[in-house]
């Protein structure tokens, strides 16, 4: 499943700003892409406030809609005694970051 990144961090972060796009990686990795706006992500594993001046194009759509603007409230223990924060892969804590590099992609 290779969305499954992506699905955790949503459920773990808010999102704000006016250039929140996600994309699934093929690894089940998720990466925050930022173009010519703003994405503040707070949660536990991204605490980011990117601003892209970027302005050779628009914000490119996002593989996930309806982003989370606060954070949702979890209970310590989790459904069975684990909290799904702690238990997300860190690997999600390494941020490519894509948003700065992507003008030499585009």
């Amino acid at each position: 499943m290779a969305d499954l990144g992506c699905v955790e961090m949503i459920a773990t972060h808010a999102f704000n700003g006016d250039c929140c796009s996600l994309k699934a990686t093929a690894n089940g990795g998720c990466v925050l892409v930022v173009v010519n706006g703003n994405c503040a992500v707070d949660g536990p594993i991204w605490d980011v406030d990117y601003t892209s001046t970027y302005d050779s194009d628009s914000c490119p759509s996002s593989s996930f809609t309806d982003l989370p603007t606060k954070l949702a409230s979890i209970d310590p223990r989790g459904a069975e005694g684990s909290n799904i924060a702690s238990s997300a892969p860190k690997s999600f804590a390494v941020l490519s970051l894509v948003l700065s590099a992507l003008a030499y992609m585009l």
